[in-house]
């Protein structure tokens, strides 16, 4: 009987651990969401091609944008039947191909639940800024709005209509 508890026990521990880090993903900073953000455009080394964040479901899109524009992405993605919609670039990056390096995230927390990112980045030879409007939703952050430099427009503009 004491084996089968060890056993019960070590099987109950290794799933709580297992659940740690998704956990742990719902109660981050605005930074650490930023960063894993452009941790999947980063390039490492010269010719590292990142596949960036493929924003081709409602449960990717809903991890990393407030319901709101969220709503509308999703609509527009449906509307559109897979081809492409009114989103016509990677919104985190303003552009259709990237090779991303140099990325700074400063983040201007303005009460509990709002915060301001300002990504700098070079995208091939030019340099970049993007700034992100960030929204607490439940535990986590999400991306309420982003704001580009370069063309005076913004994402949530894409779905004004």
């Amino acid at each position: 009987m004491t084996r089968i508890r060890f056993w019960a026990m070590a099987a109950m521990m290794l799933a709580a651990l297992a659940a740690r880090p998704a956990m742990a993903a719902y109660d981050e900073s605005p930074e650490s969401f930023v960063h894993d953000i452009y941790a999947h455009y980063e390039s490492r080394f010269e010719g590292d091609e990142t596949k960036g964040i493929a924003l081709v479901n409602a449960a990717v899109v809903h991890r990393y944008f407030e319901p709101t524009i969220a709503a509308k992405m999703i609509a527009d993605m449906k509307a559109s039947h897979g081809e492409v919609g009114a989103l016509d670039f990677d919104p985190f990056v303003n552009g259709q191909d990237w090779q991303i390096t140099g990325v700074k995230i400063a983040i201007n927390q303005d009460s509990p639940i709002r915060a301001l990112a300002t990504v700098r980045f070079k995208n091939f030879d030019a340099m970049d800024e993007i700034r992100l409007q960030l929204l607490r939703v439940g535990k986590g952050w999400r991306v309420a709005d982003i704001l580009y430099s370069n063309e005076m427009h913004s994402l949530s503009s894409v779905y004004k209509k």
